[in-house]
């Protein structure tokens, strides 16, 4: 069976755009396949930053030939009362290219409808990837497109050349103006211009490509960049760890070869992540670091040519970040003519959002949600005095050369300036800390006052984004308000921190400026939108779907309490009273569910044995099982609780009508069902509403 060997080259494509349009190229080429009756029993895609490479192997040379049934109109259209066929029946035949009395009839649903079998005879293969391969080109998404030519024709970067080959022979097709063949490029300054590729045998194609310099595998390039830079790092006793700018410099280049550079010594008296910023952000070099993890005046960097013009390479990189790195002492030198704390009227110049006021008006908003969770948790003075200041000056690195200049290092720098003015270092570390997690999965802060303050820009984010009416909605989130609530939900159970929710959003919204009017209902929105950021949060932490809405069910001002909770009812699942347990609150809730009973319980009106047996149970007790509750013994709760009503729940609902006409008793009775059925749903679960007994994730 013959193989297909496609590439498209270009004008270098951005490294970023690389692999999703491999894994778009992938996926449109497999649904085309899927939409011809045809198949592959390979494929594979690869590239470089200037070529998509597909190779698909084992293709059929023919497309499957079918029997196909096309329905066509009601009986009662393609035929007359004496059952001869009308002009409707003979359009129908005459348009599938059959004779009219091989027009059939089928019962539906609907009545009785025409149908004909027709024969789709299989085309060529080849005859179907001229179609499959110049729409594929068209239909690639990326970010941004440029057009030339026509503003119909858009791809990354020019589309220069087009190589299609199915098993020897040339797929023809145009695009661009640029005629499909077997010609690729090598390597622009190392190889040939033109190579022919005489067959689709990926593994010829890629030695071809290799003797012109140009590595064509993606995994390949990693493991070449990876070993080589090894051996400049060994020699440091140390070790790369960016694999991130790694993955990225593999798109970058089609012939690796990695060069060590140095700097003089001096600049490293500027901070380590000022270096690493200019190294890494502006000219993807790697920062090398001694045994010691002290970082060196050395680095490395991937060139995209071969060993031997390597000095005339290093004297050019190692002039670029020298110009970088007086650039970056520049700014360090004068931003520390000015301390922070004289920054901070400055803000008030800078916008933070034209509904939310200036950086100044954010500022004050921190200081007072910081002051809100101090005054909550009890923080003795020097703390509450340290976590204040903290909030005065985080946001002022902002104002700074350096930050203007490398914006990711916004807090690491105000950390490092605050303290060059001498601020305490609890308030430095708390100003680098206060932007973490800046991931889902990422650090949180390590120090407690860092972790407040924290707490206190993510809720003020959410709060006033709510307020302001920029909430996410399904395709955007441009305030990272998922991203941001998460960090609540972490640094709140990670850290250990019991403070309400409602609270500390309540206290954000009513610190909004003035000229913003904020709806009703908003404090709602946030904690709608919260809730699910602990489904979604507890779901991807393993725990039962069932589980976690019954735990969510009491409440979750309180996180703490709410993992306790969760914790406690996936323990309790396991019990071999767990599904006892489950229905007595069912029925509890079953009960009561539609209908409001009101006013309290009356003994007067208890006029069954067994509904006095079981309002003296609860009587007795209702304060030992809350108290249980209240101290967090979920478990020890729920075990008495099961204890105590199960079996007398049982006999109640055998013997005891609850839904009697007299409307007093009636209602007394839904009061007792009402109160045991909340004993237990408001300190720990609606068991018997969300709980799906055998239920597993």
């Amino acid at each position: 069976m013959p193989d297909l060997l496609f590439e498209i080259g270009a004008e270098e494509i951005p490294a970023g755009y690389i692999e999703p349009a491999l894994a778009a190229l992938k996926s449109g080429f497999e649904n085309a396949l899927k939409s011809n009756r045809l198949e592959a029993k390979a494929l594979r895609t690869t590239g470089t930053p200037r070529r998509l490479i597909l190779h698909a192997a084992g293709l059929p040379s023919m497309q499957e030939s079918i029997d196909m049934e096309v329905a066509g109109p009601p009986r009662r259209v393609a035929f007359d009362g004496e059952g001869k066929p009308t002009r409707a029946a003979e359009g129908f035949a005459r348009k599938n290219g059959v004779d009219v009395s091989e027009v059939m009839l089928r019962e539906t649903d609907k009545g009785e409808y025409c149908y004909v079998v027709t024969h789709v005879e299989g085309k060529p293969t080849a005859e179907i990837l001229q179609g499959v391969l110049s729409a594929l080109i068209e239909t690639l998404p990326f970010p941004k497109s440029m057009y030339w030519l026509t503003p119909s024709t858009r791809f990354a970067r020019p589309v220069r050349s087009i190589l299609a080959i199915f098993d020897k022979d040339v797929v023809p097709f145009e695009y661009s103006g640029v005629a499909s063949g077997r010609k690729t490029a090598g390597h622009p300054f190392l190889g040939e211009d033109s190579v022919s590729i005489e067959s689709a045998d990926f593994n010829a194609f890629e030695s071809a490509l290799e003797a012109n310099k140009v590595v064509a595998d993606l995994d390949k390039r990693r493991d070449q960049i990876e070993s080589q830079l090894a051996i400049i790092y060994a020699s440091y006793g140390s070790s790369h760890n960016q694999p991130e700018l790694v993955e990225e410099v593999k798109n970058l280049v089609e012939w690796p070869h990695a060069i060590e550079g140095s700097f003089e010594e001096d600049y490293l008296e500027v901070p380590a992540e000022v270096i690493e910023a200019a190294m890494m952000g502006h000219q993807r070099y790697f920062p090398v670091r001694n045994s010691d993890g002290d970082l060196v005046n050395k680095f490395a960097f991937v060139s995209n040519r071969d060993g031997s013009h390597d000095d005339v390479i290093r004297t050019g990189n190692e002039r670029v970040l020298r110009a970088r790195l007086s650039d970056a002492r520049f700014f360090w030198d004068e931003d520390r003519k000015t301390r922070l704390a004289d920054r901070v009227e400055a803000l008030k110049d800078v916008l933070y959002q034209v509904k939310l006021g200036s950086y100044y008006e954010r500022t004050e908003r921190l200081r007072s949600m910081a002051g809100f969770i101090a005054d909550k948790l009890g923080l003795d003075e020097a703390t509450a005095g340290h976590l204040d200041r903290a909030a005065m000056l985080c946001k002022t690195d902002l104002l700074t050369n350096m930050v203007y200049e490398f914006a990711k290092l916004q807090g690491v720098m105000g950390r490092h300036y605050a303290l060059q003015d001498g601020e305490h270092a609890a308030v430095a570390n708390a100003i680098e800390e206060h932007y973490l997690p800046k991931q889902a999965a990422g650090a949180l802060p390590e120090s407690d006052i860092g972790a407040f303050l924290a707490l206190a820009e993510k809720a003020d984010t959410v709060s006033s984004c709510f307020a302001a009416g920029l909430s996410p909605t399904a395709s955007q989130d441009p305030y990272g308000l998922r991203r941001q609530t998460l960090g609540i939900i972490r640094i709140l159970l990670e850290k250990n921190i019991s403070i309400s929710l409602r609270a500390m959003f309540e206290h954000g919204l009513s610190n909004l400026p003035d000229s913003l009017e904020v709806e009703s209902g908003v404090l709602d929105q946030i904690l709608d939108f919260v809730r699910d950021r602990l489904n979604h949060f507890f779901l991807d932490a393993g725990y039962r779907y069932d589980l976690v809405n019954a735990a969510l069910s009491a409440g979750f001002e309180n996180l703490l309490d709410l993992k306790a909770r969760l914790d406690a009812i996936t323990e309790l699942s396991k019990q071999n009273f767990w599904t006892s347990l489950v229905k007595v609150v069912e029925r509890t809730f079953n009960i009561t569910k539609k209908s409001q009973p009101t006013g309290d319980l009356c003994t007067d009106l208890l006029k069954e044995e067994l509904e006095r047996a079981v309002f003296h149970a609860l009587k007795e007790n209702e304060d030992e099982i809350r108290s249980l509750f209240e101290q967090r013994d979920f478990v020890a709760a729920a075990r008495r609780y099961h204890d105590v009503f199960a079996e007398p729940i049982e006999k109640f609902f055998a013997d005891v009508m609850v839904l009697v006409d007299d409307e007093a008793i009636k209602n007394n009775r839904l009061l007792l069902m009402k109160n045991i059925h909340d004993l237990i749903a408001d300190h720990l679960g609606n068991l018997g509403k969300e709980v799906v007994l055998g239920g597993e994730n």
